[in-house]
């Protein structure tokens, strides 16, 4: 029987690692949840993957996030130990180097940018007087965390010294400067679950009233949609050039263009699932399932 492990920082199983979960034992895998923390690996005589003080034998691991909030460190061990079961042989969805350019925001707007992808004009720096003038000639802008979801921590601001009080603030943090043109929008912005090479489902997600951000996390609400093939073909690219398995792809439209938003390589798809009627949960793990055949 295959056997697969789902993977997240949280000790109890999040809403949508119970429903992977459920549906991977409904298709025939032996599934288990782990949180990473507990996730060891040992060289030397032997090299083996252990949860506590068991070894445990998979063929594949569906990855769910690295931890929303650890530190360097922290971060480090668990990219090494992944990348080691990687070398193992223990297949990983979505693979870690695959994980982790998606969740470099800005990494991943460049590569788009050279497929010939709109994005929003976006600068990364430490400088906060580079910034400063920079948003002279942007206008309206966001201030964005390089690494994040959900929408926590973006910022907008239409005064250049409110922002500068904002940047300051981040870098007695030690933390990076990552500022966006804002665009302007119907105040919704739309997402695209890619899985393999097909779209599966899509809706746009729609800002609560009185407020900007779409994301269902900060309030938004989905509403089904049905992408036009630009659309598809924009979340189809950028999915294989990140060499991803599965994405949740934010697409935003403005002036009669569309733009990338951001690629999520762990997306939630519970109000997906609740708006389009589609059991997401399933088609991940049954197409996990053909990978791990091969």
């Amino acid at each position: 029987m295959v056997e697969i492990a789902i993977v997240h920082e949280a000790r109890i199983p999040p809403k949508s690692c119970r429903a992977l979960l459920r549906e991977a034992r409904k298709i025939g895998l032996k599934a288990h949840y782990i949180p990473i923390k507990y996730i060891s690996v040992e060289i030397g005589e032997k090299t083996g993957l252990y949860v506590g003080s068991k070894e445990l034998d998979i063929n594949g691991i569906l990855l769910r996030g690295l931890g929303f909030s650890v530190n360097n460190e922290t971060y480090i061990s668990r990219v090494t130990i992944l990348k080691v079961l990687e070398n193992l042989g223990v297949r990983i969805m979505n693979p870690v180097n695959s994980l982790l350019n998606a969740r470099n925001k800005f990494y991943t707007l460049f590569i788009a940018k050279k497929l010939g992808i709109n994005v929003p004009n976006t600068m990364l720096t430490e400088d906060i007087m580079f910034a400063y003038n920079y948003i002279d000639k942007m206008g309206e802008i966001t201030l964005k965390p390089i690494v994040g979801s959900r929408g926590f921590g973006l910022s907008r601001f239409s005064d250049k010294d409110t922002a500068f009080q904002a940047m300051r603030a981040l870098l007695e943090y030690n933390l990076p400067l990552m500022v966006q043109k804002y665009l302007v929008n119907p105040l919704r912005d739309m997402r695209i679950f890619v899985i393999g090479d097909r779209v599966v489902a899509s809706m746009y997600r729609l800002a609560p009233s009185g407020g900007w951000k779409a994301n269902i996390a900060q309030g938004g609400t989905g509403v089904k949609y049905d992408p036009d093939p630009e659309v598809i073909n924009l979340a189809l690219k950028i999915t294989r050039a990140l060499n991803l398995d599965y994405a949740g792809v934010d697409v935003i439209e403005s002036g009669g263009r569309y733009f990338l938003l951001e690629v999520n390589a762990s997306a939630d798809f519970d109000e997906l699932s609740r708006v389009t009627r589609k059991n997401i949960a399933r088609e991940i793990v049954m197409y996990f399932k053909e990978i791990l055949k091969k």
